[in-house]
């Protein structure tokens, strides 16, 4: 949940490496019938500008997180 958000974020702090390719069609890897391709090629990864947080901000979301997770 917590890298979910950090992804939704506008501009987003971490990239969602399942939408980065360079082809027109999306690559496929199937496992059990689900595509579970992610971009790992992290020495070429040129992203975008992403926002910076700072590590207080991810505590408080992790924590928050937490905390409604456990009153369910």
């Amino acid at each position: 949940m917590v890298l979910f958000y950090l992804q939704q974020r506008n501009p987003p702090v971490i990239p969602v490496l399942q939408e980065i390719y360079d082809e027109e069609e999306k690559p496929e890897v199937l496992v059990d019938g689900w595509n579970v391709y992610f971009y790992d090629d992290l020495n070429n990864l040129v992203s975008p500008s992403y926002q910076s947080i700072s590590c207080g901000v991810c505590v408080c979301v992790c924590v928050a997180l937490s905390l409604s997770l456990s009153r369910t």
